[in-house]
């Protein structure tokens, strides 16, 4: 598992550096507090609470367009140490033999309707990437399916795909089926 991207938004060189804060698309606005929830969520995670050393960071567009951008930064890190795995697999010999998947366990506000963190109801808190790659299903590859799928997916559809049982305790559903549509 790799932590990154993740708070505290600190990245080392030269991913922090990589993007430049004035390319960065601004936050949607939220200054209305049409859900009670808003307001104190606001409150409770602000710009500072992304970092480590600045508890007075103001929540401003600069403020909001730097964070995005040491975001991408350790997004470009993880993509980068992935990238590392993956000719290593297939420098080994694995690549072939390999099932890789990648996936989040939540998303980031970054700074949309003045909220931080991912303790919200938005899309961008709970709408994470999930790659998978089976080198049996090669004509899956590079496809991409449309729908809802959960974390608790994830370890059926390992099992399936290895041939094991998947206990009848587990909430979660195999993925494959929606694979095999893909391809």
């Amino acid at each position: 598992t790799y932590i990154r991207p993740h708070p505290p938004l600190v990245a080392p060189a030269p991913y922090n550096h990589m993007y430049d804060p004035a390319d960065m698309p601004g936050a949607l606005p939220g200054g209305d507090n049409w859900h009670p929830y808003l307001a104190p969520a606001r409150d409770k995670q602000t710009p500072a609470s992304m970092v480590v050393g600045f508890p007075g960071l103001e929540a401003t567009e600069q403020t909001t367009a730097a964070l995005r951008a040491i975001y991408l930064g350790l997004a470009s890190e993880v993509d980068h140490h992935i990238g590392r795995v993956v000719a290593w697999l297939k420098e080994s010999g694995q690549w072939d033999d390999t099932l890789l998947i990648v996936t989040a366990d939540h998303g980031e506000m970054l700074g949309d309707y003045g909220l931080w963190g991912k303790g919200t109801f938005h899309d961008a808190a709970f709408h994470v990437p999930l790659i998978i790659r089976d080198p049996d299903r090669a004509g899956m590859h590079g496809q991409a399916a449309q729908g809802m799928t959960e974390s608790i997916d994830v370890m059926p559809t390992i099992l399936e795909r290895t041939g094991a049982d998947i206990p009848d305790s587990v909430n979660g559903q195999s993925l494959l089926p929606v694979l095999e549509d893909c391809a």
